[in-house]
């Protein structure tokens, strides 16, 4: 009689979409914590607390567009030359080089991260 009240039935399987969603948020995490060139941010505490944001974003590519980089520093309400000559004053001070290099497009030297 149970089963004819629908009592006993299963609960509906998950939708596609309901089990993608924390797997994809899961992954994301673990690969934004993981990959090259995120700065540990034991590293970070010598830098100024204004560029921590920043600097993991802009070691996550080899390369930003001026223009991409600009935006980025307005996004966190700094100015570009700032953001450059503050991680580049750190980078230099605990990395033993400049992080940041260029003009029209920035290289980020993401390998002195890994030493």
């Amino acid at each position: 009689m149970a089963e004819e009240n629908g009592d006993d039935e299963p609960p509906a399987p998950p939708r596609g979409e309901e089990l993608v969603k924390p797997v994809v948020a899961e992954i994301a995490t673990t690969a934004a914590s993981t990959a090259d060139g995120v700065i540990p941010a034991a590293t970070l505490q010598s830098l100024d607390a204004q560029f921590h944001a920043i600097a993991q974003r802009l070691a996550s590519r080899d390369r930003w567009p001026r223009n991409e980089f600009d935006a980025l520093a307005r996004e966190h309400q700094l100015m570009p030359l700032s953001v450059f000559d503050g991680i580049n004053e750190w980078s230099d001070q605990q990395l033993g080089d400049f992080l940041l290099e260029g003009e029209d497009s920035i290289t980020v030297h993401r390998a002195l991260l890994n030493s």
